[in-house]
């Protein structure tokens, strides 16, 4: 079966505006979540902490991030506790909560 231009850009066009159905839908804590991230994630288009959700790999992720911050300061030891790791680490933990049915 052949799909002709019309028809591939108005099966796109579906998919785009059911993506934006659901960004609507997105809890308010969701959303918080989202704009506790790093500004260069902030790209109004598809974030990659999304596709990592939808693509089953969140968890791993974040609790890699999490050893990861925790790790660095282990090597640091007799210095200073990094703020910033420790809110990182408190912001994947975040995630993890929000998200615990879905990853």
């Amino acid at each position: 079966m052949t799909v002709t231009r019309d028809e591939e850009r108005r099966v796109k066009d579906e998919e785009r505006r059911g993506m934006e159905e659901v960004d609507l839908e997105l809890r308010g804590t969701d959303m918080e979540l989202r704009m506790k991230g790093a500004d260069h994630y902030k790209t109004g288009g598809v974030e990659p902490i999304d596709l990592l959700r939808d693509g089953g790999m969140l968890r791993d992720y974040a609790l890699g991030c999490i050893i990861k911050y925790a790790f660095r300061n282990r090597q640091m030891l007799g210095q200073e506790i990094v703020r910033s790791d420790m809110e990182k680490i408190r912001h994947y933990a975040e995630i993890l909560e929000e998200w615990r049915d879905e990853v």
